[in-house]
């Protein structure tokens, strides 16, 4: 029902299957740290918040995940830090969200037996980063759909995306982003 000014972490999710909604709040920190930590619990839905002064606005690095769902977050930064970050996670959405201004507005690494697929990440507004916009990378990465994203003016790669080469029917989808001005625009390698 207010906006909280936090040290260290803001909110750690401690259960399965949490909803938070700001309803327009902010969660202010400092400088430091992470906003809103997933730790490793699945089913989490975050919407309608701001959050400011941390240097990852959302994280999740060191478990696997599974059904993330972020939207209407707004995690702009000062030129440094990440935005959004989730380690080995599927089956999530990343909708309607604002990271400008970061070394990396999204990032994601899927590395050892743990990936990152079966992910949607549509209408963000990613520009502005010093790195990528989009970071999408590790072993086995798969079936991640990148639709409407502005990733414009990146210092290195709107989106630098690799895909796993184990197996068979793995895809990405790229459709509709904005690259206006990123020194290079989309990245997509096999690994």
């Amino acid at each position: 029902s207010s906006d909280l000014n936090c040290g260290g972490t803001g909110l750690n999710i401690g259960a399965h299957g949490i909803v938070l909604d700001c309803k327009g709040h902010s969660i202010t920190g400092p400088g430091t740290g992470t906003g809103i930590d997933i730790n490793n619990f699945n089913s989490i839905t975050i919407k309608n918040c701001t959050i400011s002064d941390y240097a990852t606005g959302i994280g999740d690095v060191s478990a696997t995940s599974d059904y993330i769902f972020i939207d209407h977050v707004d995690v702009s930064g000062d030129g440094s830090g990440v935005g959004i970050e989730l380690s080995y996670f599927e089956n999530s959405n990343i909708t309607n969200s604002i990271a400008r201004n970061r070394d990396r507005g999204f990032k994601s690494v899927g590395i050892g037996t743990q990936g990152s697929g079966n992910t949607y990440i549509a209408n963000n507004d990613f520009s502005n980063a010093t790195e990528y916009g989009i970071y999408f990378e590790g072993r086995w990465v798969s079936n991640a759909v990148f639709i409407n994203n502005n990733v414009s003016y990146a210092g290195q790669w709107g989106i630098y995306s690799a895909i796993s080469n184990v197996g068979s029917g793995y895809y990405h989808v790229f459709s509709g982003n904005d690259f206006t001005n990123s020194t290079n625009g989309l990245r997509l390698f096999k690994i």
